[in-house]
């Protein structure tokens, strides 16, 4: 009896969710994506359980709603940062699986938003806004770790914006990646 009841309970949680997903699907689809967020959270505590598909779903709607909410300028640097984590799960619940069903559009919109925070730090550094550009330049070097320039920048701008205490962490971080400024340049 209570092994029939867990599988009850698990089987009618499967079925929340994938109701709770179609139903924020919808709403985003109808340009409310605020709305659809708040309807993720409340089944994401749920998505633990779920099939790889509805995690597949799950998490590529989230990526797709928060970056949506980024590029309206609503928190876009965290939402930013909300969407890779979205996006970095997806590509790891399918890489676990072996089945590729959103990992090329996810590989996509991670590009396309480390792009568009490059733009901005850089944007932001022209304006005289460093304190931005060096969040901007440190958010994108959490997107790709390999990618050390973006941490230097980030480091420049603390320094220039006097805000010597993150200038310090992010230099302290440099020596750790033995960071030395050298690298090779292609052109073609």
């Amino acid at each position: 009896f209570v092994i029939l009841s867990i599988v009850l309970l698990i089987n009618v949680g499967m079925h929340v969710q994938k109701a709770q997903i179609k139903e924020a699907q919808t709403i985003y689809s109808s340009g409310k994506p605020q709305d659809a967020l708040g309807v993720l959270k409340k089944a994401e505590y749920l998505i633990v359980n779920a099939s790889v598909e509805d995690k597949s779903d799950f998490y590529f709607l989230k990526g797709n709603v928060l970056k949506d909410l980024a590029t309206q300028n609503v928190d876009a640097v965290n939402n930013f940062t909300l969407a890779s984590e979205a996006y970095q799960e997806l590509i790891n619940v399918e890489n676990e699986e072996g089945k590729y069903k959103f990992t090329l559009q996810a590989n996509t919109a991670l590009k396309e938003m480390k792009s568009k925070l490059v733009n901005g730090a850089a944007d932001d550094f022209k304006l005289g806004k460093y304190k931005e550009s060096s969040e901007k330049s440190y958010k994108v070097y959490l997107f790709d770790k390999r990618d050390t320039l973006n941490l230097f920048n980030a480091a420049s701008s603390s320094m220039t914006a006097k805000d010597y205490d993150s200038a310090i962490k992010y230099y302290e971080e440099l020596k750790k990646v033995n960071y030395s400024g050298k690298g090779i340049i292609y052109y073609a």
